[in-house]
């Protein structure tokens, strides 16, 4: 059976439209998957009073995310860890978290969380000194001279 050009054109637009649709779908399950966490964070810091809260594992990265990914947080200072917990499971039934209080991690995990956390804390004062590069120039320059494109939210979790 010989299959034509036309219709392999026909396989590979469909081919196509379903990765966009995967891809769209991942998307949306990211960004709902941000605005858990920083619920998350509220409520940590607000009723089990954390003192800072952060976020690791593959929501950081989008290349590792996936439809199964859960959401990893570290907290300092949580009160009543186990009840803090139960409230996170019950925030969003779409996922499930992972909370370390890293007061009881071993060193390894601390030195990897602790890194994540710096590495956030660099590239949010990174691009803050973009944007105020962007602010001056937009104020020396006529309106149209000045056009910045972004294609990442930047999210900072309670610190």
């Amino acid at each position: 059976m010989q299959i034509t050009d036309a219709e392999i054109e026909i396989y590979r637009q469909a081919a196509r439209a379903r990765e966009q649709e995967r891809r769209a779908v991942l998307a949306a399950r990211r960004e709902r998957a941000w605005q858990a966490a920083r619920r998350a964070a509220l409520l940590l810091k607000e009723e089990f009073g954390a003192s800072r809260v952060v976020v690791f594992g593959s929501l950081l990265d989008p290349a590792r995310f996936h439809l199964g990914s859960d959401i990893d947080l570290a907290a300092w200072d949580v009160q009543d860890y186990f009840r803090a917990v139960s409230h996170l499971l019950d925030l969003d039934p779409e996922f499930e978290f992972d909370l370390v209080a890293v007061e009881d991690v071993g060193p390894g995990l601390k030195k990897l969380i602790d890194g994540v956390a710096l590495n956030l804390h660099s590239f949010y004062s990174g691009v803050e000194r973009i944007f105020e590069d962007i602010k001056w120039y937009a104020l020396q320059a006529q309106p149209t001279t000045v056009v910045a494109t972004f294609s990442r939210q930047i999210t900072v979790i309670h610190e």
